[in-house]
Order: C-alpha cells, then sequence, then structure tokens
C-alpha cells in the first residue's frame, strides 16, 4: 500500500516534513566560488513547531553570511560565542519570537534549528560561504556536499556534553525519499572561457558564454543524496595571479596563487620509501568503492621501485594486516600481494579507523625509508578529531597520502590527516575514476615534498595565513591568503629550495589599489588563520536545543573566538543566531514540537525505517551503525608508544601538540562485526537508481570485442544510471592504458598479455620479428605511453621512470627503431 510514508513526505512518526526545498546558486571566479544555499521551511501542521536539520558544507568553506526571508521581511543574523548564541535562540523562543540557529557540529556538518514557526508560515534560510576551489589536473574542481552521510561512531567518546551522543547529532532519520531536492545555478566566470566541463555525479545544462559558463541540472528538485562535482577546465590554464580583496572594515587582504613548473621538480632522486596502505574495508564500502579500491592498491603497489618496503592493512570493525611488518618489494611479494587483494571485500562492518591508522603509526620506524601511509576511505565516521590528532602526533615519522572515496565523503577527516601530517588529499566522487588520481597521488608520494618555501612581499608586512607555507609537490597549485599590515608591495614572489641546494623563484603582480568587489579573499583568509589556531585544539562538543548558556571561563580571551567574532564566522566556538522580533499577536504561546527533518538514503527501506525491523538493522549495518551499541566494537588493550623522535628527512609542523595515547584494537575474540550480507545487497538493488551489478566492475575487459556506437544526445555529463556517452568512450581507453600498466613487474618491465597486445597493434608483431624479448617490449610500451597518451603523463610517469631503469644497459633498439615498428 503507498502511503505519504512510504512517497517521504512524512517522517516515520507520520508527521509532515517541514523543509520543501534546497537551492544553491554559486559564482565561480578563477580559484574561489562564493556560495548561497537557501532552505525553505513550511509548517503545514496545526501546531508550532521547531524544525531540525543536519546538513552538510564542504570542508574548509568560511561560513560568513546568514539572513532570513520571513513574510516578506529580511533578517540579518550574527555570529556569537556559542554559549551567547544558544541563549539568544533559547530567550528568543521562550519570549514567542521566531528564531534562528546555525550550529558547528563538524568542520563539515552544521545543524539549523527554525524555533517558533507557527501554523502555515513559512520562512527561507539563506547560508552564504566563500570555498577555496580544488583542482584536478587542469580542470578545477568544485564539489558540493548535499547531505551527510551516516556516520559510525566507535565506542568512545560518543558522549557530548550535554549528554547527547554522536549518533543523535550527526545521524539523523533516512528515508527512501523526502519531498525536499536540490536546485542548482552556478555561474562560472573564467577570463578567456572554459574549453570543457562536465559533471561525474549528476546530468547537467551548461549554456556556454564568452567569459565562462551557465550550469544547472537537467532535473531541478534532484535528490539530495551524494555529492555534487563540477570539473571545469579553464582555456587559460595554469595561470600564476593575485588578487586584492577587502573586509567590512575596510582592510585589504590579498590571495597570492602561484603554479610552480611541474618539470622544474622532476629527476631528484628520492631515498626509498616504506609504503604502508590502510584500506577501508568496512560495510560502507560495499560496491563500486570496494572494487576501486583494491584495483587502485594493485595498481599502486606496482608503482613501487626496487628497494622499497611495503604492507597492506584493511580494516572495519576489526583489522588486520598481509603481513605484519614491511617487507622489500620484489616480484614475489608483488605476487603475494595481488593474491591478498583479490580476496578483500567490505565485509568488516563498522569504520574503526584509529586502533588501524595507530597500529601502523606505531611500528618502529627506518631510518632508510621514509614512511608513507596512504588511506583509502570514505571517511564517514564521527571522530575524526581523534584521528586527525593520531595524524598530527606522528607527523614527524609519516606522511599521510589520503584517498576520499564515494559520493558522500567526510571531507573533514580525509583533509584532514593530510594536513596535519604534511601529506596530500585526492577525492573520488560517484562516476569518477579511482585510478587516475592515484597515479597522480602517487606522483606526490614519489617525488620529496619541497617544505623550504617562502613567499616573499618585498619591504611590506603582511600575516600569512597559513603562517607555515604547506609543502609544494611538483604540479600542484600553492594559494596563499594574506592580510596587509603595512606597505603596498607590487608583487609576491615564490622561493622554493629544491633538493641539491638549488633554488627557484615565481613572481605575481599585486595591485592593491584595485580590489575585488566581494569580501571572500578576506573571509577566505580569517578562515585559513582560524583553521591554524584550532589544529591541535580539542573539539568543544555538544549542541542541543535546550542547551543553556554556561558559566564563562575566567582564562583569557580565546584568540580563536577573537577572530571568528571580528570577521563573522561560523566555527565550533561560534554560532550564527537570528531574531525575528514578532508582535504580541503573532507570537507562539505554546511550547513548539521538535520536528526533526530527514535525509535522503536510497538504501533505507521505508517500512522498516527506525522500527528495528530488519531491513532497517541492516541498513545501519551496511555504516557498522545499529539501534543499540550493539554493533560498535569496543577497542581495548596497551597504548600505542608515544610518537618517536623526528628524523632529518621529516620536519614537524609547526604547533604540533601532544596527543592522548589511543588503543589497540581489541582481540579477535572480543570484535564485533557489522551486519549485512544478502539482504542489504538485495536492498541496494532494490532501491539505487543503479541498476547495474556493481560486481561486473571486477571484470576484464574483452579487447577482442568490436567497440560499440555510443549514445549521443542528451544532457552534459553522468547520470544517476551511469556515465554518458562521451565518458563510456573514455573510460574504455583509460582500462586499455591501466591494464597495461598493471603488466609491469617489479622490476620495472613489461610481461605479454592481451591488453599490451590491443595497444601495441601492429607494433607487436614488427618487435617479434625483431627478435622479441622483455627489453625490446618494454621500449615499445614506454613509446606507446609518451605517444598515444603523452596529456596523462602525469599518471603513468612512475611506471615510466622505473622502466627505463630496467633498460638502462641492455637497450635492444634503437630509438629509429621503435619508432619505425609504430609507423603505419
Amino acid at each position: 500500500m503507498i502511503t505519504a510514508q512510504t512517497l517521504g513526505l512524512t517522517t516515520a512518526a507520520g508527521l509532515p516534513v517541514s523543509l520543501v526545498g534546497v537551492r544553491m546558486e554559486a559564482t565561480l571566479t578563477g580559484p574561489v566560488a562564493e556560495v548561497a544555499i537557501t532552505h525553505s521551511y513550511v509548517n503545514s501542521e496545526a501546531i508550532p513547531i521547531e524544525a531540525v536539520y543536519i546538513f552538510p558544507l564542504p570542508e574548509g568553506a568560511a561560513l560568513s553570511g546568514v539572513s532570513a526571508l520571513v513574510d516578506g521581511r529580511v533578517i540579518e543574523g550574527s555570529v556569537k560565542e556559542r554559549s551567547d548564541a544558544f541563549a539568544s535562540y533559547d530567550d528568543a523562543m521562550a519570549d514567542g519570537h521566531g528564531a534562528f540557529l546555525i550550529d558547528q557540529e563538524r568542520d563539515d556538518v552544521f545543524r539549523i534549528s527554525v524555533g517558533n514557526l507557527n501554523p502555515g508560515k513559512s520562512v527561507e534560510i539563506t547560508m552564504r560561504y566563500a570555498l577555496l576551489v580544488g583542482r584536478e589536473g587542469p580542470a578545477l574542481r568544485l564539489q558540493l556536499p548535499t547531505v551527510v552521510p551516516p556516520r559510525y561512531v566507535p565506542a568512545s567518546g560518543i558522549v557530548g556534553v550535554v549528554g547527547e551522543t554522536d549518533d543523535e547529532r550527526l545521524n539523523p532519520e533516512r528515508r527512501a525519499h523526502v519531498p525536499y531536492g536540490l536546485t542548482l545555478a552556478v555561474n562560472a566566470i573564467l577570463p578567456g572561457g572554459i574549453t570543457a566541463l562536465e559533471s561525474p555525479s549528476h546530468p547537467i545544462r551548461v549554456e556556454h558564454r564568452p567569459d565562462g559558463a551557465l550550469v544547472s541540472l537537467s532535473r531541478q528538485g534532484a535528490p539530495l543524496d551524494r555529492d555534487l562535482v563540477l570539473l571545469i577546465e579553464p582555456r587559460q590554464k595554469n595561470q600564476p595571479f593575485g588578487a586584492v580583496g577587502l573586509d567590512a572594515q575596510g582592510r585589504r587582504h590579498v590571495l597570492v596563487n602561484f603554479e610552480p613548473d611541474v618539470e622544474s621538480f622532476r629527476g631528484a632522486a628520492g631515498a626509498p620509501i616504506e609504503a604502508l596502505f590502510l584500506l577501508d574495508c568496512s560495510g560502507s564500502m560495499e560496491g563500486d568503492s570496494i572494487t576501486q579500491a583494491r584495483r587502485a592498491l594493485a595498481l599502486s603497489i606496482r608503482t613501487l621501485q626496487p628497494g622499497d618496503t611495503f604492507d597492506i592493512v584493511r580494516f572495519g570493525s576489526t583489522f588486520d594486516a598481509m603481513w605484519g611488518k614491511s617487507r622489500e618489494f620484489t616480484e614475489a611479494t608483488l605476487t603475494d600481494a595481488s593474491a591478498w587483494l583479490a580476496k578483500v571485500g567490505a565485509d568488516l562492518g563498522g569504520t574503526e579507523i584509529a586502533p588501524a591508522l595507530a597500529s601502523l603509526l606505531s611500528r618502529p620506524a627506518s631510518s632508510s625509508h621514509a614512511r608513507q601511509v596512504i588511506l583509502l576511505t570514505d571517511g564517514q565516521v564521527s571522530n575524526d578529531d581523534e584521528v586527525i590528532a593520531l595524524a598530527r602526533g606522528y607527523a614527524s615519522t609519516a606522511r599521510i597520502f589520503s584517498f576520499g572515496i564515494g559520493g558522500g565523503v567526510g571531507e573533514a577527516l580525509v583533509r584532514g590527516v593530510a594536513r596535519v601530517s604534511r601529506g596530500a588529499a585526492e577525492l573520488i566522487g560517484s562516476g569518477e575514476r579511482i585510478e587516475p588520481k592515484v597515479l597522480r597521488q602517487f606522483g606526490r608520494l614519489r617525488e620529496p615534498a619541497l617544505t623550504d618555501v617562502r613567499v616573499d612581499f618585498g619591504s611590506a608586512t603582511v600575516t600569512l595565513s597559513p603562517a607555515a607555507i604547506p609543502p609544494v609537490f611538483s604540479g600542484d597549485r600553492l594559494a596563499i591568503f594574506g592580510r596587509l599590515d603595512a606597505g603596498a608591495p607590487t608583487s609576491a614572489a615564490l622561493r622554493v629550495s629544491l633538493p641539491g641546494g638549488r633554488e627557484m623563484a615565481w613572481s605575481v603582480p599585486i595591485d592593491f589599489e584595485r580590489p575585488t568587489a566581494t569580501s571572500a579573499i578576506a573571509t577566505l583568509w580569517a578562515k585559513a588563520k582560524l583553521r591554524e589556531l584550532l589544529d591541535g585544539q580539542g573539539r568543544r562538543t555538544g549542541s542541543a536545543q535546550s542547551k543553556r548558556a554556561r558559566e564563562r571561563d575566567a582564562r583569557p580571551v580565546d584568540p580563536a573566538l577573537a577572530l571568528a567574532l571580528d570577521y563573522q564566522l561560523a566555527y565550533e566556538g561560534a554560532s550564527w543566531v537570528l531574531v525575528e522580533v514578532r508582535q504580541d499577536a503573532d507570537k507562539t504561546i505554546i511550547s513548539p514540537q521538535l520536528r526533526p527533518v530527514p535525509v535522503e538514503d536510497e538504501l533505507a527501506n521505508p517500512a522498516f525505517l527506525r522500527s528495528g525491523g530488519p531491513a532497517s538493522r541492516a541498513t545501519l549495518a551496511r555504516f557498522g551503525l545499529a539501534p543499540s551499541s550493539a554493533l560498535r566494537a569496543q577497542p581495548t588493550g596497551a597504548p600505542v608508544p608515544p610518537p618517536p623522535a623526528s628524523p632529518p628527512w621529516m620536519a614537524a609542523p609547526a604547533g604540533a601538540m601532544p596527543l592522548p595515547a589511543p588503543k589497540r584494537a581489541a582481540p579477535e575474540s572480543t570484535r564485533q562485526k557489522g551486519a549485512g550480507g544478502p539482504l542489504k545487497r538485495a536492498m541496494a538493488k532494490l532501491f539505487s537508481r543503479d541498476t547495474s551489478d556493481s560486481e561486473s566492475m571486477s571484470m576484464p575487459p574483452n579487447y577482442d570485442a568490436a567497440p560499440s556506437a555510443a549514445p549521443s544526445g542528451g544532457a552534459v555529463g553522468g547520470g544517476y544510471g551511469g556515465p554518458s556517452g562521451s565518458r563510456q568512450r573514455e573510460e574504455a581507453v583509460d582500462d586499455l592504458l591501466y591494464d597495461v600498466l598493471m603488466l609491469q613487474r617489479a622490476d620495472g618491465s613489461f610481461a605479454d598479455g592481451p591488453a599490451l597486445r590491443k595497444a601495441l597493434g601492429l607494433a607487436m608483431e614488427r618487435l617479434e620479428a625483431a627478435g622479441g624479448g622483455a627489453y625490446r617490449l618494454t621500449q615499445a610500451v614506454l613509446y606507446w605511453l609518451a605517444s598515444v597518451h603523452g596529456a596523462r603523463r602525469a599518471e603513468w610517469q612512475g611506471a615510466a621512470d622505473k622502466a627505463r631503469t630496467v633498460l638502462l644497459g641492455h637497450l635492444a633498439a634503437t630509438d629509429a627503431e621503435v619508432a619505425a615498428w609504430f609507423k603505419s
């Protein structure tokens, strides 16, 4: 029987859902995006309500403005110290006025409370934030989260200061359908226009213009069930620049964007590495995520060099290692690792990342091998601060290179562990291939990070944010914010000390007399400075609508709070509050009823949600969650040894703080694994929009089959059921490239195989006629990579470097002979 509940029009308790629509409007100017997100609420009940909605913002976004539209009136909000904001909200509600509160639960999770919404009334809440857009090769990557995914709650530290658990604060009711959807409008303004624009996550419509493009969804009102990703390739690529902006008080701030030459850093031989792979095998990784992760790991291992060592640890509610200690990379260990990976699945229940990471970081460090931890996860945990603190505590001995996988990545964790350990992060969203990003990441990992980096503004006094400039990796953009305190520089110079004693410099002009029209640069400077101040501090947990103002500390003024109040920025110590002052006739005279807003989860079975039924339990078990604490692992044991002293090859980040000793995982007999299995997989097929079988992703391609005709027409970008025709053609080429790379042996040579014969074609016959052999074959592969995939050099450069090593002194053919093999 179809009811309002099964259609998502009501909550599990049969009550109307007050949120009726979400609208996102973004303006992208170069690498800076200004976004306005509007929530529309309607009270269709006969009693006043207090609506509460948990929603995401991008990690690093600076929430700098909130307004409410009520009965044609615009009410502007302000940032107050958290206890003051809660007091203002509670007092306004007690007096019958309208009240609105936006509170930060995590770096990427917020809660909005709409208090005293009277029967029949509506309100629109608009939140404005600025964001530094990411880079992905030549393209700008705008990633906007739309839903907070289910987060696994570990056993430790789950109760906030007001007795509310992380499960209650971070995991709202989930429904297969909700009555509200997403409307999108993006204005990309890029001098010179764009050469390509696509969305791997959503079908989109694009209106091209000389200076950019207008983007909207092909289907407005789309479900809020995954991150929205736009890849925008400007016509003017890799252009360094400097831009100036003013804050509300007229203070000048600057953004300098450097684009160091990739080739300038090549050729610096690094020390052998110890690669420790940490693979998330929790239930939330089931499907395409674990399939892609397995393939990515298999390819990653092949980028290792002779002399490197490695090990793999998989984790969920439990964790186990392939060997338990690092072994040298050889053909034998490569074979063992490939066999071990083939058996790995997303079957370890919850996401207990901290014990697994601690077990790796606490291993005895080698003085000859730089330790690099490669983390692949969806980041869907509630204790991200604990994990980030763990990474910070061991930053002197290990860098973490993280991958966030899936359509609802926990960005705060994925980016946080990389930032504090001086590594780097990559995000792989819905519909995106993981392999190119893994290979780009391994390019960073293999080349030594450039840590002696300085920005010179001449005689001017500029407060940089962050003060400690992040390490620069080959080919990465470096964006630095500054506040001009004295002087008026006309340029800024980036100076980098390279391995071997060389120094390079790049300069960009700055016109401080022509500031931009917005305050986004000033806002992002303050956000970066705020994060720098907060790194190393504990989280201020606990927010609830019954919270009252606590007694003020007698301690000196918190510099983070002072900065947040000065620049009107929300963080976990300061919140946005708005009060709608009402006339007596309009006041709420009875206590409003709490109405949490459910969120969309396409795997949720409406008939069993929050009812304790089997489908509800299976869905929650997918993320290691349960109505009770039964699925939460209880790690116990001896504390991990303290972080060792810093070796000379790794500088500790500024402001590193001591961390409490983390806990080891419990013995196998005391661990509890999450539920799942056939029922959950059946639910995934019943309620997923993509009807394809994810297991087919692991099947090798048939290189003997004729290519099928690609569909034409339709919206630009990938849809819910899979990529568009153009992406299918691109992925077919990608499959061939990566399957060729998968044929590389540990010593760097290439083995024969169907993918390689498909790639080389007639050249294979000619090199065999010339005598064949592994060396000729390897030379041919190098030629094919450079001639066919030159634009994707960053993805195969590591494999090519290793192949050239094995060819030293063993060239079986001249360059001219190799080129002749490929002539048509």
